[in-house]
C-alpha cells in the first residue's frame, strides 16, 4: 500500500455525493400556512395605509374648499359693495356730454336727443346701445364713435354725410350724398304717367319702321270730304323719319319738363345749391335707400368737370347708358356708360383745348364711341 505524500493529504479531498432531502409534508403545510399570514397580514397592512392616505387627502381637500369658500365669499362681498357705491353713488352720474364734428346738423337737435342721459349713471349705458341711437337719430349721420370717460363724461365723434346733389326723377326729388344714400326726400310727387312708346322716346329709342307713311294735301280744299279724297300718300325717307321722331320726343320732353317744373317751383332754397340730376324713371325712394352707384359716380365726376365756362343747364340721364349735358343754346355733350368714362373724360378735355386754340363753339358732341362725333356752331 502506497501512501501519497503529506501535503498531497492537506489539499486534496475526496468529494462525496450529493445527497437530497426530502421535507416532510408537515413542513410543508407549515411554510403553506406562515405564508398564507404572511401575505393577509400584509394586506391588512396596505389597506390601512391607504385608508391613512385618503383621510389625509380628503382633510386637506375639506380644508382647502373651506378656505376658497371664505375667499369667495370675501370678494362676492366685496363686489357687491364696490357696485353698489359705483351704481348708486351720485359721483358716477353722467354730468358732461361732448359732441364734436357736426357741419350738416343742429346741435341743439343732437342735444335734444341726448338729454335722457344727463343723471344716469355712467355704467348703465351700453357704448354700443348709445352708439346706433346715434346713428338712427339722423340720415345725415354715417359714423358715430362713443367713449367714456370717468367719472360722469361722455365724448361723441359724429361723421357726417356730405350732400352731393337732388336726384329727380318722374317720382320725386332727393338730396343724395356721393355714395348715392338718400338723405332727404324733398318731394314726393303723383307719378307722370308715360305710355311706353313715350318711354322710348325720352330714352331715344323711336322706331323707324313705325313711321310708314304721311297724308299731304296738293292744295287746300274747302269741303272735307274732297280733302279725304284727294290726299296723296307717299313713303318717307330716313331723314324724314327721324325728323318725326325727334319732333315726338321734344313734345315728351316738354311735357316732363313741365310737370318738373310745375313740383319743383316751390322747392326750398337751400336745395338749389347743389346741382340737380334729372332721370327719365319713376323710382320712389325712402330715406337711406341707395340710388343707382354705377349712374351716381358717372354724374359725380361729369359734374367734376371743368368745362372752360360752360354753363350747364341740365343734367339728364335719358336711359341708364346715356348721360346728357344741356347747354346753354340747345348744346349738348353726351357720355355713355358704355364706354370706359376716364377715356370720355379725356377725349372731351383734348376736344375742348382744341376748340379753344381754334376758336371755335361746338353745338354737339358725342363721346359715347372711340369716334368723337361733332358738329360746330355756325
Amino acid at each position: 500500500m502506497e501512501y501519497a505524500p503529506f501535503f498531497v493529504h492537506m489539499f486534496w479531498k475526496k468529494k462525496l455525493p450529493k445527497t437530497r432531502i426530502e421535507p416532510s409534508r408537515a413542513a410543508v403545510e407549515f411554510k403553506k400556512k406562515r405564508a398564507i399570514r404572511n401575505l393577509a397580514s400584509g394586506l391588512k397592512l396596505q389597506k390601512r395605509k391607504t385608508k391613512l392616505v385618503l383621510s389625509n387627502v380628503l382633510a386637506k381637500t375639506f380644508k382647502s374648499k373651506i378656505i376658497q369658500f371664505l375667499m369667495l365669499a370675501v370678494v362676492l362681498v366685496t363686489l357687491i359693495l364696490a357696485g353698489r357705491y359705483f351704481v348708486f353713488s351720485d359721483r358716477f352720474d353722467i354730468k358732461n356730454i361732448q359732441v364734436d364734428g357736426l357741419r350738416q346738423l343742429d346741435s341743439s337737435d343732437i342735444d335734444k336727443d341726448l338729454a335722457y342721459l344727463y343723471g344716469v349713471n355712467i355704467f348703465l349705458i351700453r357704448s354700443s346701445t348709445l352708439k346706433e341711437n346715434v346713428e338712427n337719430a339722423s340720415s345725415y349721420i354715417k359714423e358715430v364713435k362713443v367713449e367714456k370717460h370717468l367719472p360722469d363724461s361722455i365724448s361723441i365723434t359724429i361723421s357726417e354725410r356730405e350732400p352731393k346733389l337732388v336726384w329727380v326723377n318722374l317720382s320725386g326729388a332727393y338730396l343724395v350724398d356721393t355714395e348715392g344714400v338718400v338723405l332727404n326726400v324733398i318731394l314726393d310727387y303723383e307719378d307722370l304717367l308715360l305710355d311706353q312708346e313715350d318711354v322710348d322716346l325720352l330714352k331715344g329709342y323711336g322706331n323707324l319702321s313705325d313711321i310708314e307713311e304721311v297724308d299731304t294735301d296738293e292744295k287746300k280744299k274747302k269741303d272735307n270730304k274732297e280733302k279725304e279724297d284727294k290726299k296723296e300718300k307717299r313713303e318717307l325717307t330716313t331723314e324724314e323719319k327721324q325728323q318725326i321722331i325727334e319732333t315726338s320726343r321734344k313734345e315728351v320732353i316738354s311735357r316732363v319738363d313741365q310737370f318738373w317744373s310745375k313740383n319743383l317751383k316751390n322747392l326750398g332754397d337751400q336745395y338749389k345749391v347743389y346741382p340737380f340730376v334729372y332721370n327719365y324713371v319713376s323710382n320712389n325712394f325712402m330715406v337711406l335707400n341707395n340710388v343707382d352707384l354705377t349712374l351716381m359716380d358717372a354724374s359725380t365726376s361729369v359734374i367734376n368737370l371743368d368745362l372752360e365756362g360752360e354753363e350747364v343747364l341740365r343734367y339728364v340721364w335719358e336711359s341708364e347708358y346715356r348721360f346728357v349735358l344741356y347747354l346753354k343754346n340747345d348744346r349738348k355733350i353726351i357720355f355713355s356708360t358704355k364706354r370706359d368714362l376716364k377715356e370720355q373724360l379725356y377725349d372731351l378735355e383734348i376736344f375742348l383745348a382744341d376748340l379753344k386754340a381754334k376758336d371755335r363753339r361746338f353745338s354737339y358732341v358725342d363721346l359715347s364711341s372711340d369716334i368723337i362725333v361733332y358738329e360746330f356752331e355756325e
